[in-house]
C-alpha cells in the first residue's frame, strides 16, 4: 500500500513528468488530506541570517523569555494552576 500525498512521477525518473502511478485505486487530494487531518500543513523553512552559531530553536524558551516584557512574567516563577 501506498499512502503517498503526491502520486505522479517527477522529471528525471524515467517515466513521463506528471504521471500517475500505474499502482494509484484513488487518488486523494493534497487538500484534502491536510483538511481531513490525514497529512500534516507543510512547512517552508526560513533561512537564518542573524550569524549567530546556533540557530534560535535550539534554546527557544530563552530566546522567548528574553523578548517578554515585565507585564508578561511570571512574578512567582510558577505556571498558573
Amino acid at each position: 500500500m501506498d499512502l503517498s500525498a503526491t502520486p505522479f512521477y517527477i522529471k528525471g525518473s524515467g517515466y513521463p513528468e506528471g504521471e500517475p502511478f500505474p499502482w494509484i485505486v484513488s487518488d486523494f487530494g493534497l487538500v484534502d488530506a491536510i483538511e481531513s487531518g490525514i497529512t500534516k500543513i507543510p512547512r517552508l523553512p526560513v533561512s537564518d541570517t542573524t550569524g549567530q552559531p546556533d540557530p534560535k530553536y535550539f534554546r527557544l524558551w530563552r530566546n522567548i523569555t528574553q523578548d517578554l516584557v515585565a507585564g508578561q512574567r511570571l512574578s512567582n516563577k510558577r505556571p498558573k494552576p
